[in-house]
């Protein structure tokens, strides 16, 4: 059980602020935090992210996951089911640096972009922000299962795995 947190707005990103706000998710996941922060076509982007490693444990999976090229990067939240499946098949010809499905999922993005979930099984919310395009998409398994929470206020967009983070901002 992840947390992810952040926000994407036309104002300026308080980041002690946000990282103080993003710490309060850490019973989600204890074990590393980091934040990655950008602009992006005039528009301030904050990603965070709670771990609480279960499948890769080694470091080089902590996220935000970044792309080699570094315009892609995901905040990830749940499990992929398939993802090995998907290592095997449709990305076999891919070079994967760690076992997780963090990893899977930033390849797919590459190859399909926002259809990438016709792809995946499981049970995930997670954020990718691509700044080549200038997007940033968000996506929750459809039961629901891993929270998604998110919220507008004054050109801000806030999202988290917990209120909490959304409260604190607000």
């Amino acid at each position: 059980m992840c947390g992810i947190s952040g926000n994407i707005s036309k104002n300026l990103i308080n980041l002690d602020f946000n990282k103080k706000a993003s710490l309060k998710q850490n019973h989600r996941g204890p074990d590393f935090f980091n934040y990655h922060t950008e602009k992006i076509f005039n528009t301030n982007v904050y990603l965070a992210h709670n771990r609480l490693s279960i499948i890769d444990l080694s470091d080089v999976s902590n996220q935000p996951f970044y792309s080699p090229c570094g315009n892609i990067k995901l905040i990830f939240n749940g499990e992929i089911y398939n993802f090995d499946d998907l290592k095997r098949t449709i990305l076999k010809n891919e070079i994967f640096v760690t076992s997780s499905d963090t990893e899977v999922l930033l390849k797919l993005w590459i190859l399909f972009g926002e259809k990438l979930v016709d792809y995946i099984k499981g049970m995930f919310s997670f954020v990718i922000t691509d700044s080549r395009l200038g997007v940033s998409y968000l996506y929750r398994d459809h039961f629901g299962i891993k929270p998604l929470f998110y919220s507008f206020k004054d050109d801000t967009f806030l999202f988290a795995s917990d209120i909490i983070y959304i409260n604190s901002i607000q």
